[in-house]
């Protein structure tokens, strides 16, 4: 099995970490279920044979509610908490289904079992999944089980995204080569060969066996182009990822809804409303009177080292501008001169190039 997750093919290691996480699945379901049992019925004189049977049907149970769930999709191999989110509804659906099941045929199940066996069940089987997924970055970390990539798009955001893929393997992607759009000359980008322009995309792929396509953002690729492409490359059974020209914006905030046909791309305001506003507050608090008693030492050593440098003023106070335009009073440890501010338009004079001096970027306090 090592071996076979360690292949290059993609169809042959996918297969083999499938089959491990069914085999994780399994034997945490019965795991779960045998403690449960032994906890519940600890009486050597009485071992119903109905919980045995569940028992022993529990890794079969689990394992359809997992694959029901999605949990073994191959689109969530090795990073996102999609794989974990799944087990997780696995766990929530196979509880649900239990219960509706005992009450419509009338059989009154242990609580007890029930209440070990299913969460201990679902417990156990995101810590497995997860040391599962470890040991893959590990090998992704040498080289194995890559997905091979031929990226698209214009020279700079193909480099970041080599480098970007380079810095964090654990994504499983290794970029083999790429097609530059802008008619440039480049025969080679980060040290990955160039294959021509937009129209060497299927080429590239046979000749790099590669598997992946990733399309950046790129204005020559409209709707009706990148369509074409996506048929060409179901021919070859190549998979194609699309990365809209929307960068550092939480997973959470984004939803994909679909409109006259195309798939547009929501963002939505990172406002908190409601309980989730009430819950962040208390929660900046939380954390805020922490720190503060974490650091209350050190609030006693720097007022004494600011006034035995030059005896002046412990704290600096200022009108800063907040949140909808409101002005607050700031109050800090005093880090520069006393006449700081004073001091400013001299030092301004001396600036040697337009706009703020650098000089003077750090005497606010």
């Amino acid at each position: 099995m090592q071996a076979r997750l360690a292949a290059r093919d993609p169809a042959v290691w996918t297969v083999a970490y499938l089959r491990w996480a069914a085999l994780v699945d399994s034997v945490c379901a019965l795991a779960a279920g045998a403690l449960a049992f032994e906890l519940r019925f600890d009486d050597p004189h009485y071992r119903p044979l109905v919980y045995l049977i569940f028992t022993l049907l529990l890794p079969v149970l689990w394992m359809a509610s997992v694959a029901l769930a999605g949990g073994y999709d191959a689109r969530f191999i090795g990073v996102g908490s999609d794989e974990f989110r799944r087990i997780l509804t696995a766990g929530v659906n196979l509880t649900a289904a239990v219960a509706i099941c005992s009450y419509a045929v009338k059989f009154e199940f242990a609580r007890g079992y029930v209440l070990l066996s299913l969460p201990l069940m679902t417990a156990l089987d995101l810590v497995f999944r997860h040391r599962l997924r470890k040991r893959l970055h590990k090998m992704r970390a040498h080289g194995a089980c890559m997905r091979r990539v031929v990226a698209l798009g214009h020279a700079p955001a193909v480099a970041d995204l080599i480098a970007e893929l380079r810095r964090d393997p654990y994504h499983g992607l290794d970029v083999v080569g790429a097609c530059l759009a802008g008619g440039t000359m480049l025969h080679e980008i980060a040290g990955v060969p160039v294959y021509g322009g937009l129209g060497s995309v299927t080429s590239a792929v046979s000749n790099l066996d590669a598997d992946t396509v990733a399309v950046l953002a790129c204005p020559e690729l409209n709707g009706v182009r990148l369509r074409e492409l996506a048929w060409d490359l179901e021919r070859t059974d190549t998979d194609m990822c699309v990365a809209p020209a929307l960068m550092d914006v939480a997973g959470p905030r984004t939803t994909i809804r679909p409109v006259a046909g195309l798939p547009l791309l929501h963002v939505d305001h990172p406002e908190l409303a409601g309980g989730r506003q009430t819950l962040k507050s208390v929660f900046d608090k939380l954390v805020a009177m922490t720190l503060l008693l974490l650091l209350s030492p050190l609030f006693v050593v720097i007022p004494v080292a600011i006034k035995l440098s030059d005896r002046g003023p412990v704290f600096f106070r200022q009108v800063r501008v907040g949140k909808n335009g409101h002005t607050f009073r700031v109050w800090k440890f005093r880090t520069m001169v006393v006449d700081a501010e004073q001091r400013k338009a001299e030092l301004t004079e001396l600036n040697e190039a337009p706009g703020r001096c650098s000089r003077c970027a750090g005497t606010r306090g």
